[in-house]
């Protein structure tokens, strides 16, 4: 009797243990069933193959089981039960908790329960072999699409824009280093009429275009017009008398609205210049200077100490450049030239008493007058002016000079073939001595 009871006691705890071992594996169904579920959400969220016409896709991961990919043609999430393929909840309701109790991923049992045909294969119909699984979805598909279509169109338009830019250089190319001027018969000259001693007609100072030109530009003008007529098809220099404020307006333009290819006459080469206009190599460095009345007795010597009784600070105690910068000390500039560019670009001066007058022989006359004490002019013109008037003093030697303003020739921008033709002449007269000779003939040396 005893041992009948043993038996019933371990009968029953085998039960036990196999309806919790059932539970188990049907609380584990349940939990891998809904998992499926959300992946399945999850997947139809992003697109993929429409009801009806879907394309079966095993799960990337194994422990999800047997998985699909799909939606509906109208993009909502429906019921994971009427939403997902028919193949795949049949398969997972045939494997059941037996599935888990025996240990098989969900692809295996997806296999044994497929024909032969679609194990391991892609998920179409017919398409046995093995392989891992192939996900191919529509909204992919239309991507890659576009993508290559806006990649073609893009080599499409990059090799138009390649072609019109060709043309553009090539014409871009053809105006500038076959420029009109060399590929012309005539080469046009501003030329300053009132600025001697780089330019002027015999009219000087008058600003006017009557009379024939000369000076220092007009001299190197000669030399290269002599060039130009050797070519072999000879280009003929015409000479045009014009004010300094209208130089670089006629360089602009094209074609007949331009009416000149260089201006000549002392013109400093400045950044608002180059805003309008093309410069050659400079061939002149021009310091600036300081002109007073001479003393009685000093005469033409100008003497370094001439001085001025009347004036504050008397130029024969000056030392250094800035000296003249001192309070009841008048200088006089004219304006747009070289002294007024001086003075606001490089010296800054806000002691002095500062007179701007509108013409260049203004400032001499305005020392001579006693109505300014010191004149701030360039060096060339300074000296060019006292062998003129013996009443004109220089001041010379002085420390802390400002930093030289370069001298050269504008000409119209884009015409490289012209500006490297000149600056190559400008060389050659450097070289051979030439350009010494004419500066020393007008005092700029």
């Amino acid at each position: 009797m005893g041992q009948v009871i043993s038996q019933a006691r371990e009968l029953r705890r085998h039960l036990d243990m196999e309806s919790a071992q059932v539970a188990v594996n049907s609380a584990l169904y349940e939990m891998q069933r809904a998992k499926m579920k959300k992946e399945w959400q999850k997947r139809t969220r992003r697109g993929g193959g429409g009801r009806g016409g879907h394309t079966s896709v095993l799960a990337e991961d194994d422990d999800l089981g047997g998985d699909a990919a799909g939606t509906d043609a109208d993009g909502d999430d429906d019921d994971f039960a009427s939403s997902a393929p028919a193949g795949a909840l049949r398969d997972l309701e045939m494997m059941g908790p037996a599935a888990v109790h025996h240990g098989m991923s969900g692809r295996e049992e997806h296999d044994r329960l497929m024909p032969d045909g679609h194990r391991g294969g892609n998920g179409g119909r017919g398409g046995g072999g093995a392989g891992p699984p192939v996900v191919v979805r529509k909204g992919a598909f239309r991507s890659g699409c576009i993508a290559l279509a806006a990649c073609t169109i893009c080599c499409i338009v990059g090799v138009v824009g390649s072609f019109v830019a060709n043309i553009v250089g090539l014409v871009n190319w053809g105006n500038t280093q076959h420029g009109a001027v060399l590929d012309g018969k005539e080469v046009r000259v501003d030329i300053d009429t009132g600025f001697l001693p780089f330019s002027a007609t015999d009219e000087i100072g008058s600003g006017t275009a009557g009379g024939a030109f000369r000076g220092l530009d007009v001299d190197l003008l000669d030399l290269l017009c002599e060039e130009l007529v050797k070519f072999e098809e000879p280009i003929a220099c015409t000479r045009r008398g014009s004010k300094d404020s209208e130089l670089f307006g006629d360089l602009r333009g094209g074609g007949a609205a331009r009416k000149a290819d260089l201006a000549i006459g002392g013109i400093p080469v400045t950044l608002e210049g180059r805003r309008m206009a093309a410069f050659t190599m400079p061939y002149l460095q021009e310091p600036a200077a300081l002109v007073v009345k001479c003393p009685e007795g000093a005469g033409a010597a100008g003497a370094a100490g001439a001085s001025n009784p009347s004036s504050p600070s008397s130029p024969q105690q000056w030392h250094a450049f800035s000296d003249a910068d001192a309070a009841g000390v008048r200088v006089v500039v004219s304006r747009g030239h070289l002294g007024e560019r001086v003075l606001d670009e490089r010296l800054k001066w806000g002691r002095a008493t500062i007179l701007r007058v509108d013409t260049r022989d203004a400032p001499f006359s305005l020392v001579l007058e006693g109505r300014a004490d010191v004149a701030l002019v360039g060096r060339t013109e300074a000296r060019w002016r006292r062998s003129r008037n013996a009443a004109l003093c220089l001041l010379e030697a002085l420390d802390a000079e400002p930093v030289p303003l370069e001298i050269a020739w504008a000409m119209p921008q884009g015409d490289t073939a012209w500006l490297e033709f000149v600056d190559h002449w400008i060389q050659g007269v450097a070289r051979s001595g030439t350009l010494n000779e004419t500066l020393a003939k007008w005092g700029a040396t």
